[in-house]
């Protein structure tokens, strides 16, 4: 069991307490972007995120989500049929939704990403990887990410503030 670390000084002022782990490709499975040599081509990686929340269903924190980023994100595009409910590996019921944005001259990112929530944690699993990538490949991540099941436990952390 790990434990999330006390920050009173941070707490006192509103700070939110969130647990990230980033996993990426190794540099030598990438292969090179048609077109673009000049440029390292993305590395596809993974992010997990949990924190606490005051977001009633695994929908509602997809679409906070949605309303902050795309104001933000210039040229952030969302595939029609993207959003849409999914089921994790032990049960647990999430919501989905894909983008894409342009990261640099000649590369646009894909990202997935899913929400859970599981007794007032919201858990939101991004994976990122460049549109070349095939489409097979991409499924199989969404594969391997939707049998995460939250095993840590995030201790007594402080209650995310509504915005």
């Amino acid at each position: 069991m790990i434990k999330a670390p006390r920050l009173p000084q941070l707490e006192a002022r509103g700070w939110e307490l969130r647990w990230q782990l980033t996993m990426i490709e190794p540099a030598a499975t990438v292969e090179t972007i048609p077109g673009v040599d000049q440029l390292p081509p993305p590395r596809t990686n993974i992010v997990l995120s949990r924190t606490q929340t005051e977001a009633s269903n695994p929908e509602a924190a997809m679409r906070h989500f949605l309303d902050q980023t795309k104001p933000i994100v210039p040229g952030l595009h969302v595939p029609e049929d993207a959003i849409r409910p999914v089921t994790f590996s032990d049960g647990a019921s999430g919501f989905r939704t894909e983008i894409e944005f342009p990261a640099a001259q000649e590369i646009r990112l894909w990202q997935l990403h899913l929400f859970r929530i599981d007794a007032g944690v919201t858990t939101q699993i991004v994976l990122t990887c460049d549109t070349v990538r095939d489409r097979k490949e991409r499924e199989a991540l969404e594969i391997l990410a939707l049998g995460f099941v939250p095993e840590i436990n995030l201790g007594e952390l402080p209650r995310a503030k509504s915005s």
